[in-house]
């Protein structure tokens, strides 16, 4: 991948829309998402928000850069949840970042009514990955 196009896809991370459900609800999206309008009712907006809202940021981590994988992440996960509260101040957000060996996965979603986080942020993830969590 050239420069030019991984500053393309980063910047991308930041670049948000509104969607609706038939009901009214307000999910925040990628720019990029196809999707315009949802004609039915969301059950799960939690799963529905935080699996439209991934991204694997990287891949073919080394064990050997693991530490450094982490502080990048860490300042990604920062970086969203500020341009997100910036860009949406009435609403509340949770953003993930999982770490792998060999990858990093950047997630979001909004604090929705009686939802639990997606990821179980008390869990043991084991050795080989972290989970950052910011809100």
């Amino acid at each position: 991948m050239r420069q030019i196009e991984l500053l393309h896809s980063i910047s991308k991370l930041f670049d948000f829309k509104v969607i609706k459900d038939k009901d009214g609800n307000e999910y925040v999206v990628y720019s990029k998402n196809r999707i315009n309008y949802i004609d039915e009712t969301i059950t799960d907006k939690t799963a529905f928000e935080a699996s439209e809202n991934h991204e694997h940021i990287s891949a073919g981590i080394k064990k050997s850069d693991f530490d450094d994988a982490c502080y990048i992440g860490k300042t990604f996960g920062k970086t969203m949840l500020s341009s997100l509260k910036h860009t949406f101040p009435d609403k509340e957000f949770i953003v993930f970042v999982d770490i792998h060996f060999d990858e990093i996965i950047i997630r979001f979603h909004q604090k929705w009514d009686n939802e639990s986080a997606y990821y179980n942020i008390n869990a043991d993830y084991g050795q080989e990955s972290k989970l950052f969590t910011f809100e």
